[in-house]
């Protein structure tokens, strides 16, 4: 065992003792706190500690929210004061701005979402030899922690959990184990197991029977993770609302993990639009901001990889009274990012790109004339990569707007202005 005082809280949220590789992860531990903890593995970044207990603790240190706290892994900043948790996201924000040699950036004030407004996450479930355990991966390891209560998601989701746990040993083996996408709908929850398979008529029949039995809008099944989804059961088609217009979710499809969230990025990018006829919408799923854009008579075109979103979108298009002004182009933007040929139709580019950020499109647009773009980021550091790339070429980063959906973790969103 060690006794240790901890310096500072790491980028995962952790406390860190020491410099350098000598440094000593402890989850649960906050700066200015004597701490005990024994080592339990080592990297080239440094040496990991289970916390065994505070001996001294800091004035910023408050009671968690939720009694899964320090087993359960969704969670890693519970026991941190809310202005200190805000300060450590923002520092993690300007940190990586200042790397890219950002100095004096226009910060709006923060925006947050409440508790118990995450509408779309992923559990796992494993079955032992009998009962079926469910929740999320444990803090430090792949175990699965059994969970009853969730003060981050949505009460659906939260409420479907013990009936999932219920009925799942009609479906699941002995000593296997799957993962679970599910995602709060205007209709109700849409479901797919990840790691499964239906090799026959009568298993099939029994997933349908679940689905049904614990009031599941949609069941689909998928043998790994990226698979497309098979859907087994539909008692209520998955919608959500973007833009107004009713749109048909896919299965496990990408949507903002919460509403207010979601509300929060539109507002930013409609507020960025005025006076603008044409926009393109890069990486835009199922047109969380293309329609609403659309629906301020601006003339949007959408791109996205996803064949099923694109889809869906394209139907929207089609059929919904968007009075022509949308299009929906599938295309993979990190491999074909559209170029200053086709850039230069538009007054306005938004582009929220997965965590990677969207590099070879950012190149693209720093050598356009494009007069404004929006960037929506998960990942501060890769869109820090980004902006620089569209500052060196010839844009202005008018306003950044941290936006914290991703509550008692160390990920922060935000939406950033630039304008040449």
């Amino acid at each position: 065992m060690l006794d240790l005082v901890i310096e500072g809280l790491g980028a995962g949220g952790d406390g860190v003792a020491g410099k350098g590789p000598e440094r000593v992860f402890v989850p649960q531990a906050l700066p200015g706190e004597r701490v005990r903890a024994v080592i339990e593995s080592a990297s080239a970044e440094g040496r990991r500690a289970r916390l065994i207990e505070v001996l001294e603790a800091s004035p910023q240190r408050q009671e968690p929210k939720c009694s899964h706290f320090g087993a359960c892994g969704g969670c890693a900043l519970q026991h941190l004061a809310d202005d200190s948790y805000v300060g450590f996201k923002l520092a993690r924000l300007m940190g990586a701005l200042g790397q890219r040699g950002f100095k004096d950036v226009p910060l709006a004030a923060p925006r947050r979402v409440p508790r118990a407004s995450r509408r779309r996450v992923r559990l796992a479930a494993t079955r032992g030899a009998g009962t079926v355990t469910i929740g999320f991966r444990a803090a430090r390891g792949h175990a699965v922690i059994d969970i009853e209560r969730c003060p981050i998601v949505v009460p659906a989701i939260e409420q479907i959990i013990a009936p999932l746990r219920g009925a799942l040993p009609s479906v699941l083996e002995p000593r296997t184990e799957i993962e679970i996408a599910i995602t709060a709908t205007a209709t109700g929850l849409d479901v797919v197991f990840i790691g499964i398979t239906a090799p026959s008529a009568e298993f099939r029949v029994a997933l349908a029977a679940l689905a049904r039995s614990i009031g599941l809008a949609r069941l689909s099944i998928a043998a790994e993770d990226h698979a497309a989804p098979e859907i087994i059961a539909v008692n209520s088609s998955p919608t959500v609302r973007l833009g107004g217009i009713d749109v048909a979710l896919p299965p496990d499809a990408f949507i903002q993990p919460t509403a207010e969230g979601e509300a929060a990025i539109v507002e930013e990018v409609l507020s960025a639009s005025k006076r603008v006829k044409r926009a393109a919408d890069l990486f835009s799923g199922l047109g969380t901001i293309a329609l609403p854009l659309a629906g301020r008579g601006i003339a949007v075109e959408a791109y996205d990889s996803s064949t099923p979103a694109i889809a869906a979108l394209d139907d929207v298009a089609r059929h919904a009274e968007q009075g022509g002004r949308l299009k929906a182009t599938r295309q993979d933007l990190m491999r074909a990012p559209l170029p200053p040929t086709q850039l230069k139709a538009f007054d306005l580019v938004v582009f929220d790109p997965p965590r990677l950020g969207a590099e070879a499109q950012a190149t693209q647009l720093a050598r356009s004339r494009v007069p404004a773009v929006v960037a929506v980021s998960c990942n501060p550091a890769t869109f820090a990569r980004d902006a620089r790339i569209l500052v060196d070429g010839g844009y202005r980063l008018e306003r950044v707007t941290p936006l914290d959906q991703f509550l008692w973790t160390p990920h922060l969103e935000l939406i950033a202005s630039f304008r040449r």
